[in-house]
């Protein structure tokens, strides 16, 4: 008995001390911003709309389905932003818009040789974290026809996001990649909507 606590405690000492290798990613830079999914299954046939503008918006407080937790873990390089403003950093409405910006872009998800021109509308209706679960956020997707004002299509979806410590050791690092599959996971949800 005493010999496997032994053996415990020199494994233990060895791991701590750095004479092992142990791959976990620590003190650097912070990954980018970055809401575009790297993967997402592609609509059958791209949706018969020609998406010219995107806008991303935070649900006013009668709207929302839940709080909306904007946090700053890395100061300017992060987002922080306020329904009447953005304060200072890269926002969450203008990092959703240039990924799904990329998405309407990319001919395999919307036609951009449709008649219909429409604007992608998306609100935020809840942004949740917690030290304990996975990130959760709920937005609302609609695409509105740009001559007429009519709701082409509209989607609410739900996502998470989450990081352990193999993906970085420092909790602001672990974070920023947090939020990152978090609004990776939500517009990878909204294409795989379209099918």
């Amino acid at each position: 008995m005493k010999v496997v606590s032994i053996a415990g405690l020199l494994a233990l000492g060895l791991a701590t001390s750095g004479c092992l290798p142990i791959d976990i990613p620590t003190i650097g830079t912070p990954p980018p911003i970055d809401y575009f999914p790297a993967e997402y299954r592609r609509p059958s046939r791209p949706v018969d709309a020609d998406v010219r503008n995107v806008q991303v918006r935070i649900a006013a407080e009668s709207e929302r389905t839940g709080p909306i937790e904007l946090v700053d873990p890395y100061g300017e390089q992060f987002f922080r932003e306020s329904t009447a403003e953005k304060v200072r950093g890269a926002s969450l409405s203008s990092e959703l818009e240039r990924a799904l910006n990329r998405v309407a872009a990319n001919g395999s998800v919307f036609a951009s040789s449709s008649a219909h021109h429409a604007d992608l509308r998306v609100t935020v209706l809840r942004l949740e974290y917690s030290l304990f679960k996975p990130l959760e956020m709920t937005a609302r997707y609609q695409l509105v026809d740009q001559n007429m004002g009519t709701v082409l299509l509209e989607r609410t979806i739900e996502s998470f996001g989450d990081s352990t410590l193999t993906d970085g050791f420092q909790g602001s690092f672990r974070f920023r990649i947090a939020y990152n599959r978090l609004g990776q996971d939500n517009v990878r949800r909204f294409i795989e909507s379209l099918s």
